[in-house]
């Protein structure tokens, strides 16, 4: 079987006769960029909302700051040092998409 003879229900079809495992490694497989997708909404959020927050530039600078640390060599001790602003601007991006939905839902009312 090749790629184009594959057709999108045959794959969701793959994903619900697939084992519980292969289930979380997919999920595990979306979770990092939907994660970084939400953060670059929670920037954009924050940003638009109060440019001059400290603690909004103390996270960007934060965010920044990682890769110089971590691109001289493999250190990956400092890894956990990322997740909590990600994590905050991600939660922050989220919200703009709720209130997104929100705002949606009561416009069509």
């Amino acid at each position: 079987m090749q790629w184009p003879d594959v057709k999108y229900l045959d794959i969701v079809n793959l994903i619900i006769n697939s084992s519980s495992g292969a289930k979380i490694l997919l999920v595990f497989a979306f979770f990092w960029p939907a994660a970084a997708i939400l953060a670059v909404m929670g920037i954009f959020t924050a940003f638009k909302q109060n440019r001059y927050n400290l603690l909004f530039w103390f996270l960007i600078l934060w965010i920044i700051y990682f890769p110089f640390l971590v691109s001289w060599g493999d250190i990956s001790r400092y890894r956990l040092s990322i997740h909590a602003p990600l994590f905050l601007l991600a939660a922050a991006g989220f919200y703009k998409i709720k209130s997104s939905f929100l705002t949606l839902t009561a416009k069509n009312d």
